[in-house]
């Protein structure tokens, strides 16, 4: 039987808790008690309304409501739902269907936002 040289088992026990560490890295967070895949406010929905929503609706300006902080938006979440998944908000008037479909400055919300909003909403 070859013994092992004391190098080499400190590297392959080394390249074992590399693999380990960078595994658990790699996999989704579950920090402060949040499962994978779990729609946040501030990780997913408050970037959506700051692109989106915030130029209009913030004190003083066009919109009936702020949509500033969490304390804005949580009273509203049901009928934020409604407006965006019908498209109603934010005002877009381009044929999602027809021509051209980039432009500059464009806040509508792609399905993948709609859908981080609705399910934020149905979490509670």
């Amino acid at each position: 039987m070859r013994k092992s040289h004391p190098a080499t088992s400190r590297l392959a026990s080394c390249s074992a808790v590399c693999a380990v560490a960078a595994a658990v890295c790699m996999t989704p967070a579950v920090a402060g008690g949040q499962t994978a895949g779990e729609v946040t406010f501030a990780k997913d929905v408050m970037p959506i309304l700051q692109r989106s929503c915030q130029t209009c609706h913030r004190t003083g300006s066009i919109a009936p409501m702020s949509l500033l902080t969490y304390q804005d938006v949580r009273p509203w979440a049901r009928s934020i739902k409604q407006q965006v998944m019908t498209r109603t908000m934010p005002p877009w008037y381009v044929d999602r269907n027809v021509g051209p479909q980039e432009f500059k400055y464009d806040k509508s919300l792609s399905d993948a936002e709609i859908d981080l909003i609705t399910r934020w909403v149905d979490a509670g």
